[in-house]
């Protein structure tokens, strides 16, 4: 299973970040309806320092983590949402949208996970 994850940087709800990782774990498309084990779980994420954070909840359940980090140097202002774009079509079960005020980052990003039809769980702050 892969889980995307975009987040806001000023994001504080951390026990929200647990929780909805967990939940995504849920297996409520398997007709068993069992949770699928975090060791088969990845997560991927933009490498920005909330990234890092919930990337570091992620590895603490032992899970994998795939980071796509910004290439500001190369990119400058588009870099972010090159990245977002890399994240996405990097393909996801679920994406994971942690955003608080006006997040213009994690914005993008969740829609363009919802524009390449992926299941968005937004959690709104």
């Amino acid at each position: 299973m892969r889980i995307g994850v975009t987040i806001s940087h000023d994001w504080d709800d951390y026990e929200a970040i647990e929780d909805a990782i967990q939940a995504a774990c849920h297996a409520t498309g398997n007709p068993s309806g069992r949770t699928i084990s975090f060791e088969k779980v990845t997560v991927v994420h933009g490498a920005s320092q909330m990234d890092w954070f919930v990337a570091g909840v992620a590895y603490s359940l032992g899970m994998h983590l795939e980071a796509h980090p910004a290439d500001w140097a190369l990119w400058d202002r588009s870099a972010g949402v090159r990245r977002n774009q890399e994240m996405v079509d990097s393909g996801a079960d679920v994406w994971l949208a942690f955003v608080k005020g006006n997040s213009r980052g994690a914005s993008d990003c969740a829609s363009r996970a919802e524009r390449a039809g992926i299941p968005v769980k937004r959690y709104v702050a």
